[in-house]
């Protein structure tokens, strides 16, 4: 008797806590997100005041401010302008991006859906969705990489691009009317990272010989970080260089134990600096050489500072992202064609120190080689905020 109403006892309150859950629970969440949903929403419509043509800028993780700070600063000085930022920050609160971005309006990803904008402008590699209140949508590229590495569908909701070489402009004109898009806009616009590298650089007398190595890998599960991080670190210290250790910023999340292995067992190592990526990736000048794998910072490197780049040769993912990419291009891209002209390959570790010491005997002439393959590559070096300005003004219908 006494396990039936125990039995029962715990099926009525079963029945009681799920009437609670979808009566009042439920109803209460909803209620409280939409009501948060339309505080920010109701923020918006009222910074949207004195008929001022509004733009938005939105990105997805906080390093990507850098790749248009200074088309941020310039459409600032325009009283006829509204700068307002969405942002979809990985483990970053909307309060902390205040902080950062004090001279913007700073709204949820979540609701720009709901709102209307006269520009939009990302640096997201797709929009999965046709955005009807912001008519007009910039691709603003952020890295010098070809368009293979994207899937096939990415470009489909765009019509306006912002290159940053002629071989992205030459690759939208192949691939977006094989995608069916008749009416688009390309600017070529360059790269402000690249620019800004660039300028830091001028000043600069650059080593003849190789000192300092960052060590930058780019994130996944076949990048040289998680295949042989420890081993190339441990190979440059033997070589009485200094090395500085930088993560992608996605993978101090994702793969943080593995990251704080290799701190802990060569932070001893005087020769050993680890960079957690709380600033800009190539502000410390006296760096001579970059060891990576794929990552697309090894253009930036290499065309803003001059300097040649030692590529561990790892599985690549590029193409993956596109498996029908050779329906579209004949050839595999610039981060395949352009390898060996802005540095050189290591297909095994023990090749690190042998491949040093060639970049190092001849580190001028590969400088001067990769400054010969700048153009190629990049738009308006040191003046690309000044065209991509330009191209908003012209899309906004504003005189300079």
């Amino acid at each position: 008797m006494q396990v039936y109403l125990a039995i029962a006892k715990h099926y009525y309150l079963n029945i009681l806590l799920n009437i609670l859950i979808r009566t009042v629970l439920i109803p209460f969440i909803l209620i409280l997100g939409a009501y948060h949903i339309f505080r920010y929403w109701r923020l918006y419509i009222l910074s949207k005041i004195n008929k001022k043509k509004v733009v938005i800028f939105s990105y997805s993780t906080l390093s990507e401010y850098r790749f248009n700070q200074e088309l941020l600063k310039n459409l600032k000085t325009y009283n006829n302008i509204k700068v307002v930022i969405f942002s979809g920050f990985y483990k970053i609160k909307i309060r902390d991006l205040k902080k950062r971005f004090h001279l913007y309006e700073i709204f949820p990803f979540g609701i720009m859906p709901l709102v209307k904008a006269d520009l939009f402008l990302t640096t997201k590699s797709s929009l999965l969705w046709n955005r009807p209140f912001c008519t007009k949508k910039v691709h603003f590229f952020h890295s010098p990489v070809s368009i293979h590495m994207f899937p096939e569908y990415t470009f489909d909701f765009f019509n306006i691009f912002f290159v940053n070489g002629p071989h992205q402009k030459n690759e939208l004109n192949i691939l977006l009317p094989k995608r069916g898009k008749k009416c688009y806009k390309i600017f070529e616009i360059g790269s402000e990272v690249i620019d800004s590298i660039a300028i830091n650089s001028l000043n600069i007398k650059p080593n003849d010989k190789v000192e300092t190595i960052i060590f930058a890998p780019t994130l996944g599960n076949n990048s040289s970080l998680v295949l042989f991080g420890e081993n190339i670190i441990n190979t440059v210290l033997n070589l009485n260089l200094k090395l500085i250790f930088r993560p992608s910023p996605s993978s101090i999340y994702t793969h943080k134990s593995l990251i704080d292995n290799i701190v802990n067992t060569f932070k001893t190592n005087p020769n050993f600096i680890y960079d957690d990526c709380s600033g800009s990736i190539f502000e410390n000048s006296s760096i001579d050489l970059l060891i990576t794998d794929w990552s697309g910072i090894s253009f930036e490197f290499a065309l803003g500072c001059l300097k040649p780049i030692l590529f561990i040769d790892t599985p690549s993912k590029i193409l993956d992202f596109n498996k029908n990419w050779n329906n579209y291009f004949e050839k595999k891209g610039v981060e395949f064609e352009y390898r060996d002209k802005i540095g050189r390959r290591v297909a095994n570790i023990d090749e690190i120190p042998a491949t040093i010491d060639y970049i190092s005997e001849n580190y001028s002439i590969l400088s001067k080689q990769i400054e010969n393959y700048r153009n190629d590559l990049i738009f308006n070096i040191c003046k690309s905020h000044e065209y991509s300005l330009n191209a908003v003004l012209e899309l906004l219908k504003i005189k300079k």
